[in-house]
């Protein structure tokens, strides 16, 4: 189950459900990738496999209480009508960028390089 913010990527707001899915559904940590397209997304590993529209319903639980001031059309959850996420790490065919996993502390240090393209994530965003 995959559930991406994007348009911009904001890491801000993930990391925050990234953190309460751990503290207060006492989750495993989702693993995170960049989707070298332009968002971040929190890869959730199941025991076993449950059909698409109960992993659907799972993650707009999600959206619903964690992500409710972010505009819908910024989210993707995957699996969804349109078919599961696309393989990481590999190259995105619209931008050809990578997508990648990588940990926080690659992240943070990514985020806060001077001149790196991922200091755009960190620069204020318009009001929800």
């Amino acid at each position: 189950m995959v559930l991406e913010i994007g348009r911009p990527a904001d890491w801000v707001v993930l990391s925050a459900l990234w953190q309460r899915v751990q503290t207060e559904l006492e989750l495993p940590a989702p693993a995170i990738a960049v989707s070298g397209i332009e968002g971040y997304q929190l890869w959730f590993s199941l025991a076993e496999p449950i059909p698409a529209t109960e992993a659907l319903a799972f993650l707009d639980a999600l959206r619903l209480r964690y992500l409710h001031q972010i505009a819908p059309d910024r989210i993707c959850m995957m699996p969804n009508e349109a078919g599961h996420a696309r393989l990481v790490p590999a190259v995105q065919p619209t931008t050809g960028q990578w997508s990648a996993f990588v940990s926080l502390t690659s992240l943070v240090s990514l985020l806060t390089r001077p001149g790196s393209m991922c200091v755009q994530a960190l620069k204020p965003r318009p009001k929800y």
